[in-house]
């Protein structure tokens, strides 16, 4: 049975895979280390003398850099929800995976 263009079929053993609920857990540990890094990098140290705005921007891109070359090779590193639609439109992902991995990237589990 079709609905739309998944097949029913096609998206329960989607969801019985272990590939599919690996990648879904992949995403909640990237997007958790990317935002908790990201206000560690903002967070003051001190009192005494405040980083500059470059320092932020300088360390949240190491830290995405850092998060892709962790996890990018198991899930695609597709860490925010457009890039994930991105990837569905391309066919790189399967739109049942791409919806989840929307959701928890915009929810942050």
């Amino acid at each position: 049975m079709a609905f739309g263009f998944i097949r029913i079929g096609d998206a329960v053993d989607e969801f019985a895979s272990l590939s599919f609920w690996r990648d879904v857990l992949v995403e909640c540990v990237a997007t958790f280390f990317l935002l908790a890094l990201g206000t560690l990098a903002s967070a003051p140290l001190d009192d005494v003398v405040p980083r500059p705005f470059l320092a932020h921007a300088l360390v949240g891109g190491l830290y995405v850099y850092a998060i892709i070359e962790s996890f990018g090779h198991i899930q695609g590193a597709a860490l925010n929800p457009p890039v994930s639609l991105l990837f569905v439109a391309t066919k790189r992902i399967s739109f049942i995976k791409g919806n989840m991995i929307c959701l928890i990237s915009s929810t942050d589990v």
